[in-house]
């Protein structure tokens, strides 16, 4: 009897396998938390972590019923699909650069405009996204010339992407320094 409840609750566990990407050069990204939980149910999430080759194996996966699969990774942004059942053949999944700047500048803007006034700001703000729209036309000899100073090396991710996030980070800065700053301005 024992040997047959073990054999069942087997039978009822898969194994969902699949390969994470960046969704701007297709490069396989590496130390995504994939988590598959069962929909509607009380049931633990089978969890598992994509390697350097962006691949990732998740065993233990309930067999039959729906499954939400979720995708988190430094830098992206979270990436989720449910399923009616626990899909047989891998997965594939692209995640997009999470909007750094935009976080910093929304903490940091209503400081600026209370302290300088709207037009510096928004001025600021659009200069930022001028030389960051240029800069990412240059993102190669960017990357060349000034590849140094990327201080932190993410696993996976060639040295022109780095160039091309960090370049990121400055253009949604400016794109919601000057947002935030001519809103202000119009409705005042």
């Amino acid at each position: 009897m024992i040997g047959t409840t073990v054999l069942i609750a087997a039978l009822q566990q898969a194994t969902l396998a699949g390969v994470v990407r960046d969704s701007v050069d297709l490069e396989p990204v590496a130390f995504a938390r994939v988590a598959v939980t069962p929909v509607g149910g009380e049931a633990v999430a089978a969890t598992g972590v994509s390697d350097r080759f962006g691949v990732f194996v998740v065993p233990g996966v309930r067999g039959a019923g729906p499954v939400r699969v979720e995708v988190t990774a430094f830098g992206y942004s979270a990436w989720a699909h449910s399923y009616e059942v626990p899909p047989s053949e891998p997965v594939r999944v692209l995640l997009a650069p999470a909007p750094i700047g935009l976080l910093g500048a929304l903490a940091i803007t209503p400081f600026l405009v209370g302290r300088v006034g709207e037009r510096p700001v928004a001025i600021t703000g659009f200069v930022l996204v001028a030389c960051s729209m240029t800069a990412l036309g240059l993102v190669a000899p960017l990357a060349d010339a000034l590849g140094a100073l990327l201080v932190v090396g993410i696993p996976g991710v060639g040295q022109r992407v780095e160039m091309a996030a960090l370049l990121s980070i400055f253009l949604g800065f400016g794109v919601t320094l000057a947002a935030v700053a001519t809103q202000t301005y119009v409705s005042r």
